[in-house]
């Protein structure tokens, strides 16, 4: 979060400004100095800029550009001007420009050079290498080097006038100088004249082109100027990568088309390029056009958040890199409409940074607070982000919303004078230090704001009791941080020596410890190779905790993209393949949607995704077995899937769909074609496939009322069965998971089990005189039976982030089965599930968030009922 400062002064909010101001002029020892933007930005955050040098190298002069452009006709260059000239329209006019024919330019068109059409979704996506987008209009263009520019551009204008083609433009760019007056009078008499609008450019415009946007390669090369040494720098490191990574994006961008899929990936694309341009300190013109462009088509894809993000980029980077506070004005105005329809406190963070600078503009006295109506929109924002922070159904975002408040309080132009600076760092250190077991909470960025305050902030006991609370909490992070490293290559190595539960376990740990903001990565990385392990192991349900652990973190969106579609990708596809496993077919299309959506993605990125086509595979012979052991009532209800399931790469399941919906001729070419079998084969082949299916005892759900699988666990085994509701699914998957997890990893050291086989349902009914919603019910009279009863509500109560009973919850039901299994104490095995819980490391992160609220944010609330429109968004 951008934060402004807090002056050492005690008046309120508009009296400072009053006096800030004047404070261009002043120097009063109470306010210091406000540097430019650029200024402060470069000297706290120089990475953000080009770490290239520039080498010593003989530059281009203007009085010897002046001199080239004058003597062009007695060197005979006429033909060398026009390329010139072409070269540097196509930089600064329009980049859709035919090269001139014939040995002097004209040739049989007349013309210079001319326009050629571009079909209008090209111009909309493809990079064409200069600011300006190809112009449909037919705009011809001449070039001269005569002394007479007066009389030769009466006559190129007539004559391209009198040609069969209709221009709307034509550009006469000369190497002379041409008064104002001259040029003006001369525009407008032919334009009226031929009912053609006639644009004239001489050599001052060129000159200004040349070197106001360091066109200066060009003119050298063009122009052929023999130069002692070519203009060079020395790249730094990180240009480097910088040029090569935009380099590789610009071209993709010229072909849009064939390497995005959507325009949301052509924003996306257009606006990472205007960062990296700007890293590279490239012609603000340049960071300008692509900034343009990635606004131009985040608006073609209506997503708000984008076209905020788009917008919010290009004022951050004219304020803070070209010191133009007009940008964030603009963006302001157009992007506060969508002020109260922002969903997560990161994207209020912009239009706080955006008000921010603005506030910093009238100290400087640029900007007028009243006219602006700063006042205004500040209150406007801490609505939004109260709103935000009291809804704590989503804790992280609550909490970043709370700090984001206690930062507004700090600021100069507060009016409230309520509070003690005192109170507000309080209350910040406590928003920190609640900051604990959310992972997904900025930390790093909210105590490196304060670290940039702390030149303006008084010392106090608040101040020193927050530098205290900021440092225990770094140290701790940083400790955690270095030991989930450690277990990491721990965990890894124990994998490699197929030594899979062993290795499980120590992961699940890793990612414990890494669950940090800034080290989010490695702790999805760690999760997603438990979850991997686990199902090597065959472990399933086990396996679906971290799995869903590092989906809910890998798919939360970072603004522009997910925050890891790589491990997105897979772990969701390992969820789709868990439900698939258990008939949920639902579900699983769910899953496989978004998998499909982190892979698109991934290839946009450039990445190669053909070793996933043999997991494909293997999922798609399971879901084909499936789709042939469903009912027709069944089958009937899935005549809208062959377009999704194409979409997802599941090319036969489509086949299977189509077929046993009585589409079978709508793909009898298809079939051929991609078999190279003949009709007679296709119904051969489906015959038999239906005939070995009417044998398989596979039980697969749309959205039945009851969901009935089996469960071997280690020790013993269950017969499950649960309402399909997505608050007892998920407590069940919860509750099983951890089950399987325990008694898996030999967490239950000690404890003998009886040759059990537990029946146990999870089903909606009434809880009375208990302390939660979710019970656990055994009766005596029945043995080897458990009814886990979920009462209405139990939603809300689950994923209360304030709830601290929910954990005891899970151990409760745990040790409820536990002990219909074994043949110990209740107490004992109390006690032990207990300690299997804290030993494998899953207490403080896989309960903290119930699955219920993860697998509603990641694939809905409905996800377990079977609907023709799931695909449709």
């Amino acid at each position: 979060m951008i934060v402004a400062g807090v002056w050492r002064s005690s008046s309120g909010g508009r009296e400072l400004l009053e006096k800030g101001k004047d404070a261009s002029e002043s120097s009063s020892e109470d306010q210091p100095a406000i540097p430019k933007p650029s200024e402060y930005m470069r000297s706290n955050r120089p990475y953000l800029f080009s770490d290239s040098v520039r080498a010593p190298s003989v530059s281009l002069e203007r009085s010897e550009l002046e001199y080239q452009l004058e003597t062009l006709t007695a060197r005979k260059q006429e033909n060398v001007f026009e390329n010139f000239c072409r070269r540097l329209a196509e930089v600064e006019i329009c980049p859709n420009l035919r090269p001139q024919t014939g040995p002097l330019g004209g040739g049989d068109s007349q013309t210079d050079s001319s326009t050629y059409p571009v079909a209008p979704t090209l111009v909309e996506r493809c990079y064409w290498g200069s600011p300006s987008a190809p112009s449909n209009e037919k705009w011809a263009f001449a070039f001269s080097c005569m002394k007479k520019w007066t009389t030769k551009v009466r006559s190129d204008v007539r004559k391209i006038a009198k040609l069969d083609v209709k221009w709307s433009k034509i550009f006469f760019v000369t190497s002379q100088f041409a008064r104002d007056k001259t040029r003006a009078r001369i525009e407008d008499e032919l334009s009226k004249e031929c009912g053609i609008e006639v644009c004239i450019l001489d050599r001052e415009w060129i000159i200004d082109r040349v070197f106001s946007h360091k066109r200066e390669a060009i003119a050298i090369e063009e122009l052929e100027i023999i130069k002692s040494q070519p203009l060079e720098k020395r790249t730094g490191p990180t240009d480097t990568a910088r040029r090569n990574e935009l380099d590789d994006l610009l071209t993709k961008l010229r072909e849009p088309l064939r390497h995005f899929s959507s325009d949301y990936g052509i924003a996306g694309a257009y606006l990472h390029a205007a960062v990296l341009a700007r890293g590279l300190e490239l012609p603000r013109h340049e960071v300008a056009g692509f900034f343009s462009q990635a606004r131009q088509m985040a608006k073609k894809t209506k997503y708000v958040p984008q076209i905020v993000r788009a917008a919010y980029e290009h004022a951050w980077a004219d304020n803070w890199w070209y010191d133009d506070i007009e940008t964030a004005v603009q963006v302001y105005e157009e992007i506060e409409p969508h002020l109260k329809t922002m969903t997560e406190a990161a994207e209020l963070e912009m239009y706080a940074n955006l008000q921010s600078l603005m506030w910093v503009a009238t100290m400087r006295g640029e900007l007028d607070p009243e006219s602006e109506k700063l006042w205004d929109r500040h209150d406007d924002l801490v609505s939004a982000l109260q709103n935000q922070a009291d809804d704590q159904s989503y804790p992280s975002n609550a909490l970043q919303a709370e700090t984001m408040l206690r930062f507004l309080e700090l600021q100069p132009w507060n009016d409230d004078e309520g509070r003690s600076h005192d109170d507000i760092l309080r209350d910040l250190a406590n928003c920190f230090e609640r900051s604990r077991n959310l992972p997904t909470y900025p930390l790093t960025r909210f105590t490196d704001s304060v670290v940039g305050l702390a030149d303006f902030l008084e010392p106090s006991e608040g101040f020193d009791f927050l530098f205290g609370t900021m440092g225990s909490l770094i140290a701790e992070r940083d400790g955690e941080v270095a030991v989930a490293r450690l277990l990491m290559q721990q965990g890894q190595q124990l994998q490699k020596a197929s030594r899979g539960k062993e290795a499980a376990i120590v992961l699940l740990r890793a990612s414990v410890k890494a669950a940090k903001e800034e080290c989010l990565e490695l702790s999805i990385d760690a999760a997603f190779r438990a979850a991997t392990c686990l199902t090597g192991e065959g472990t399933i349900l086990a396996a679906r905790l971290p799995a869903l652990y590092a989906a809910s973190l890998s798919c939360q969106w970072a603004g522009t993209e997910f925050h890891s579609a790589w491990f997105g990708s897979r772990s969701s596809r390992l969820l789709a393949w868990l439900d698939l496993s258990q008939g949920r077919l639902s579900a699983f299309l769910r899953w496989m949607g978004l998998t499909t959506n982190c892979l698109q993605e991934l290839l946009q990125d450039g990445y190669e995704v053909a070793n996933f086509s043999a997991t494909y595979n293997d999922i798609e012979r399971h879901l084909c077995g499936r789709l042939m052991c469903l009912g027709q009532e069944q089958i009937d209800r899935c005549s809208s899937l062959p377009q999704p399931l194409r979409w997802m790469g599941f090319q036969m399941a489509y086949f299977v769909v189509m077929y046993r919906t009585g589409r079978s001729d709508e793909i009898k070419s298809e079939w051929m074609s991609a078999y190279e079998t003949t009709s007679e084969q296709m119904h051969e082949v489906f015959a038999k496939w239906e005939h070995e299916s009417a044998s398989l005892e596979v039980q697969t759900y749309l959205d039945d009322q009851v969901f009935v699988t089996e469960c071997k666990l280690s020790q013993f085994a269950c017969d499950v069965r649960s309402d399909a509701e997505i608050a007892v699914m998920t407590f069940a998957d919860d509750v099983l998971g951890i089950l399987e997890l325990l008694l898996s990893t030999n967490a239950f050291e000690g404890i003998k089990f009886a040759e059990a086989r537990i029946d146990l349902s999870f089903e909606r009914g009434t809880v009375e005189n208990a302390d939660s919603p979710i019970v656990g019910v055994f009766n005596a009279e029945v043995p080897d039976r458990v009814r886990v009863v979920i009462a209405d509500g139990a939603e809300n109560w689950l994923t209360d982030p304030n709830n601290e009973l929910v954990p005891s919850v899970y151990l409760r039901i745990c040790s409820t089965i536990v002990q219909m299994a074994s043949v110990q104490s209740n107490e004992l095995v109390n006690q032990c599930v207990e300690t299997a819980i804290e030993k494998v490391g899953i207490d403080s992160l896989f309960l903290s968030v119930p699955s219920l609220d993860l697998v509603a944010q990641l694939i809905g609330s409905n996800c377990y009922q079977f609907t023709d429109d799931m695909f449709d968004a």
